[in-house]
């Protein structure tokens, strides 16, 4: 409704239910930290990377369904 476009609210529904998973990209580094002995700023440095590979994969997801 708050569109008026029910086309453009799927849509937007779509992006979202991509993005919440690839989001969660970011952690992967930190569950890994004590395993493989990573500083903190190795794990950030890393999700901030693993982010912006899953904005490409978002990107490619959401315009292929």
């Amino acid at each position: 409704m708050e569109w008026g476009d029910a086309k453009q609210s799927v849509e937007y529904a779509k992006s979202v239910f991509v993005a919440i998973p690839v989001s969660l990209l970011f952690f992967i580094p930190f569950l890994f930290a004590q395993k493989f002995n990573l500083g903190f700023w190795t794990c950030y440095s890393s999700g901030v990377a693993l982010l912006g590979v899953g904005y490409f994969f978002h990107n490619f997801i959401v315009k292929a369904v």
